[in-house]
C-alpha cells in the first residue's frame, strides 16, 4: 500500500494504532476499580518510592518523601494508586507510601 505524504505510516497501521490505544484505555479503566475522588495532590511519606507501570510491574520512575502527586485511580483493594507526578510521569505506587492524612 502506498504511503501518504502526510504520514510515515500506512492508513491501516494508523487505524490499528488508534483502535489499540482506545481499547487499552477502556480496558485499563474497566479493570481499575475507582477514579480518584480528590482533584488535589497527595504527599508521599516514604524516603524513595518506585513508580511502576502496573502493580508488581517494571519501574517507570521514582518519587521522594514530600513530593506531591495527583491520584488518578485506585485498585479495588485500595492497596495501589495510579498517580501523575509533577514531571508528568504516570505510574502506580503503594497506598501505604502516601501520608496517612492524604489517604
Amino acid at each position: 500500500m502506498p504511503r501518504s505524504p502526510r504520514s510515515p505510516l500506512p492508513r491501516r497501521a494508523v487505524a490499528l494504532l488508534a483502535t489499540c490505544s482506545f481499547a487499552a484505555g477502556v480496558g485499563a479503566a474497566a479493570t481499575d476499580a475507582h477514579a480518584a475522588t480528590s482533584p488535589h495532590g497527595v504527599r508521599v511519606c516514604a524516603a524513595e518510592v518506585k513508580l511502576v507501570e502496573s502493580p508488581g510491574g517494571a519501574v517507570v520512575g521514582v518519587v521522594h518523601d514530600g513530593d506531591v502527586v495527583r491520584v488518578l485511580l485506585r485498585d479495588r483493594g485500595d492497596r495501589w494508586r495510579r498517580v501523575l507526578t509533577r514531571f508528568r510521569t504516570r505510574g502506580w505506587l503503594r497506598t501505604s507510601t502516601i501520608c496517612p492524612e492524604d489517604r
